[in-house]
């Protein structure tokens, strides 16, 4: 058998960065949230890149808490070479309860300059963008989880007129919850009018995919996590909305 000859050098040409990068923050146990995102945000010139957050299954209000504290080092593991326009932290329970501030501080340690969200911020952004000022809000929280995200609405000038959740306090049972039952749950809330919107409120609640199909039998507006979240991070880089039938948000920017 002949021997290896020397290894050649080549010369490499390179391409030019992506013009824009975006990241995402999501939880260790979420099935759903990056390829919902991912669905929406999908345009040449830029990049969605990803990283994890250690968290309970469990959902309460102390573990969602404790994921304050990996923020920074999960941010720090984005992909680096090019600053972030935006980055998404990818639960909208914990960042009720972190806070927006709190939130933003401990990504930006990471990543000076990003802009960052959440899908409470973003969902508090998408109902004004609507005009939107009653909501019936959908969450699979426990009681005292949901009830603080109502708060959080209200703290913002947006009431929430019914609300209802499935009290699931696992993520792993929360994906697995079924298309039909948000969409029933979103007509019995939105049922005799008196909402400008419905929320569906979790990251790992699939949504994106029958937010056009839920609106089209509610007659109104139809928020979810995952929707409102990647409307931001596209408003925040200057990006235009994406095709597809991603609900009445997108099609009120197209107009905007």
């Amino acid at each position: 058998m002949s021997q290896p000859r020397a290894v050649e050098r080549l010369t490499p040409r390179f391409d030019a960065p992506p013009a824009t990068r975006l990241g995402m923050i999501s939880l260790a146990s979420d099935e759903v949230a990056p390829d919902e995102l991912r669905a929406v945000i999908c345009q040449p010139g830029f990049v969605l890149h990803e990283s994890r957050i250690a968290n309970s299954d469990t959902i309460d209000e102390t573990t969602l808490r404790a994921m304050a504290a990996g923020l920074t080092e999960a941010a720090a593991r984005l992909p680096g070479g090019a600053p972030y326009a935006a980055v998404a932290y990818l639960c909208t329970s914990a960042s009720m309860l972190i806070g927006f501030e709190g939130v933003a501080n401990r990504i930006n340690t990471a990543l000076p300059g990003a802009m960052v969200t959440n899908p409470m911020l973003a969902g508090i952004r998408a109902c004004k963008r609507l005009g939107a000022t009653r909501i019936a809000l959908v969450t699979p929280y426990i009681t005292e989880v949901t009830v603080g995200i109502a708060n959080r609405f209200a703290s913002s000038g947006i009431s929430v007129s019914r609300m209802a959740s499935f009290l699931t306090d696992s993520d792993a049972r929360v994906a697995r919850i079924s298309e039909n039952s948000l969409s029933d749950a979103a007509a019995e809330m939105s049922g005799g009018g008196g909402v400008d919107a419905v929320f569906l409120s979790c990251t790992a609640l699939r949504t994106v995919h029958c937010i056009a199909e839920i609106e089209e039998r509610v007659g109104c507006p139809v928020l979810g996590s995952n929707q409102v979240t990647a409307w931001d991070l596209l408003r925040m880089a200057g990006v235009g909305p994406t095709p597809g039938r991603w609900g009445r948000l997108f099609m009120a920017t197209e107009k905007k």
